[in-house]
């Protein structure tokens, strides 16, 4: 892939944060009435707490994770949470 993107550009993309994107779309109007997570039938869970847990995923997972959701971090612990709590209703 070819772009035009300098050491410098790619400092400061790297700075973003997820927060400032959400911030962003939430204010385009072609973003703002878009719930992927309602549309694609998924439940969006806030940690509450948070530990490091290294965790290794497949290729293709974690390609289709990071184009489908701006925080991946908060749609992967929602699902492993209510994975979790419907084991423990077995």
């Amino acid at each position: 892939m070819n772009n035009d993107m300098n050491e410098e550009d790619w400092k400061r993309f790297d700075a973003i944060k997820d927060t400032e994107i959400t911030a962003s779309i939430s204010n385009d109007e072609d973003w703002r009435d878009i719930n992927l997570s309602e549309k694609l039938g998924w439940k969006v869970v806030q940690p509450d707490g948070s530990t490091i847990f290294p965790l290794t995923l497949d290729a293709k997972l974690t390609k289709f994770i990071q184009d489908t959701h701006l925080d991946y971090q908060i749609f992967l612990t929602g699902v492993l949470k209510e994975y979790a709590e419907k084991q423990q209703k077995l």
